[in-house]
């Protein structure tokens, strides 16, 4: 595990080389320029995709109009598998932050996929299980923690997993 729960690797990293030649052959590739809505929240989760480049955020508006950002993905993760898997519409919207290669992988292959690749789908419930785990933390720090002690902890989180050491 890396800082505050997060997996130290990302999904497509935990994949050996085969179950990812297949995750990658049951889709098709896509591309999404900066500031360019991947997917919105309500709209039909029908698929799931591979990030091979970029980052994306994951986003919410709240009721007063103001944007919450839920999560950062990055090369290896896998957007939308959640709602996906259960049949239901996107939860969130998620935007572009650069310029984004993906494959997107209809959620009929990724149950074949997952089907066939029981350890793809061990690392896909360990990855699961650990935004689960990061979610209870952050409930835990927003509401123990003073807001300079929250925004240091987020930086330093972003800092590790899309920092570029020089």
């Amino acid at each position: 595990m890396g800082r505050g729960g997060l997996p130290a690797r990302s999904f497509f990293e935990l994949l050996l080389d085969q179950e990812r030649d297949a995750l990658l052959g049951a889709g098709r590739p896509r591309k999404w320029e900066s500031g360019e809505v991947v997917v919105r929240a309500g709209d039909p989760a029908d698929s799931a995709t591979v990030l091979l480049s970029g980052s994306i955020k994951i986003h919410k508006t709240a009721a007063e109009g103001a944007e919450v950002v839920l999560a950062l993905l990055g090369a290896g993760d896998l957007l939308g598998e959640m709602s996906a898997l259960h049949e239901g519409v996107r939860s969130a919207d998620a935007t572009a932050l650069e310029q984004v290669e993906g494959v997107v992988v209809p959620v009929s292959a990724l149950r074949a996929f997952l089907g066939s690749h029981p350890r793809a789908s061990l690392a896909l419930l360990e990855m699961a299980l650990a935004r689960l785990h990061v979610s209870d933390l952050r409930r835990i720090e927003f509401a123990t923690a003073g807001s300079l002690a929250l925004v240091a902890t987020r930086l330093v989180e972003l800092a590790e997993r899309f920092g570029v050491q020089r």
